[in-house]
């Protein structure tokens, strides 16, 4: 099954056997993220957040929550974050860096949505990689690196295979291309887990003055 068959074949609105890009990502992110679920125990299992000697309670919550969120965005949810947030990530840098080989953001769109639902399957090293060190996940840096190498590398593969291209400005633009976009992944992945953090401390005082109440 060749990249270029499977998007191309989309692309252009004739009958393929191939599934739908958009069809093979939902159905991928969904069951890796079911069996990370199942196997919670390996991520529940892990050192508690460290913080600041100090600090108002309010802030070491909300410090707290944030990361518990910015470790299941990167591990348990890995498959639904690179779904939602690594996809436009990569078609944005495509559109810079791939310009003269994929025209358009749509042909960039569906060349990332078919590369990262391939990805996603690789998100389950997450289970071996914590039975050998679940010391890794307390790591911010580690676990962000041990990501973009699981995801990283398949991308790569796929970009390779569908532009068969060996000329050394080719691959710069390939690996500028998903540079790029994992470093805008890491900052939106950022940002959500700085929202979803504060929400759920906010739900959660809330919940507690309603119950004194």
């Amino acid at each position: 099954m060749h990249p270029r068959n499977v998007v191309d074949g989309f692309l252009s609105h004739k009958k393929s056997p191939f599934t739908h890009p958009f069809k093979l990502l939902i159905a991928v992110s969904l069951s890796t993220t079911a069996l990370l679920l199942a196997s919670g125990t390996l991520f529940w299992n892990v050192p508690d957040v460290s913080t600041a000697v100090g600090e108002s309670e309010a802030i070491v919550q909300i410090q707290m929550w944030t990361e518990t969120v910015s470790r299941d965005i990167i591990t348990t949810y890995l498959p639904i974050s690179a779904g939602l947030l690594l996809i436009p990530a990569v078609a944005v840098s495509g559109l810079i860096f791939l310009r003269n080989e994929l025209q358009g953001f749509y042909r960039n769109l569906i060349l990332s949505t078919y590369a990262v639902a391939v990805a996603n399957l690789f998100s389950l090293l997450w289970i071996p990689v914590l039975l050998i060190d679940p010391d890794l996940i307390a790591n911010s840096s580690g676990r962000v690196s041990m990501a973009v190498a699981m995801l990283g590398v398949p991308i790569l593969w796929i970009y390779q295979k569908y532009f068969d291209q060996k000329a050394p400005i080719s691959i710069i633009r390939q690996l500028s291309t998903a540079a790029s976009g994992f470093v805008l992944y890491i900052v939106l992945s950022g940002f959500a887990s700085g929202i979803l953090g504060y929400m759920l401390f906010a739900v959660r005082r809330i919940a507690e003055l309603s119950g004194q109440g």
